[in-house]
């Protein structure tokens, strides 16, 4: 006679190794993390979609475009470990012969206050913004002052001791699933024959 359910539960573990494999190498495709950035110097040519990036200002530097799904905290650290004075005097290091951001920001306040109008909407911005808005509608300016714009780049790291974590749990339940539904099936079935016997 055949044992169906025997057949079954073998047939369930045979499904479960097979499926190992595709479990593991999806779980390792989707262990990836972000544990950094990478710093990419734009040029003054390179465009950025602002629909994309969040723009982070740094004193005598200049912007930072780091990409809109970073958070707060992931931007600070970010900004500490790499973008300060301490941490990186050669990224404010002002080129020979030209503004630092601050002083390009005062000759522009002083030009307005000596009666160039054209200069009103700009004098009451933050440094870096005033910079950014005057080279971008005055590019002729660009040779004047050191400022820099950095693209953030995501940098991602895969997991391979929790993507094996869950490769084994996702296994183990599968295993749990199809071999627990066969108990549960071949106990319905058995109450049904013990019903007809019972009639007979």
């Amino acid at each position: 006679m055949v044992n169906v359910k025997r057949g079954f539960r073998r047939l369930a573990w045979v499904i479960t190794a097979l499926a190992l494999p595709a479990v593991a190498w999806l779980a390792y495709e989707s262990s990836s993390h972000r544990v950094g950035y990478d710093a990419r110097l734009l040029s003054r040519d390179d465009t950025v979609d602002h629909i994309w990036q969040k723009p982070v200002h740094i004193e005598n530097l200049g912007i930072l475009y780091f990409p809109v799904s970073s958070s707060d905290s992931e931007i600070v650290a970010e900004v500490r470990r790499r973008f300060t004075l301490r941490t990186n005097p050669a990224a404010f290091k002002k080129e020979a012969g030209k503004y630092a951001i601050s002083e390009f920001a005062a000759e522009v306040r002083s030009k307005q206050r000596a009666g160039d109008s054209r200069l009103d909407e700009f004098v009451n911005l933050p440094d870096v913004e005033l910079t950014e808005k005057i080279l971008a509608k005055y590019p002729e300016y660009q040779s004047w002052v050191t400022f820099h714009r950095f693209k953030m780049e995501p940098r991602s790291q895969r997991r391979p001791m929790w993507a094996a974590a869950v490769s084994l749990v996702s296994i183990a339940v599968l295993a749990l699933l199809l071999q627990g539904g066969i108990s549960i099936v071949g106990w319905i079935v058995a109450g049904f024959r013990a019903t007809e016997s019972d009639r007979s």
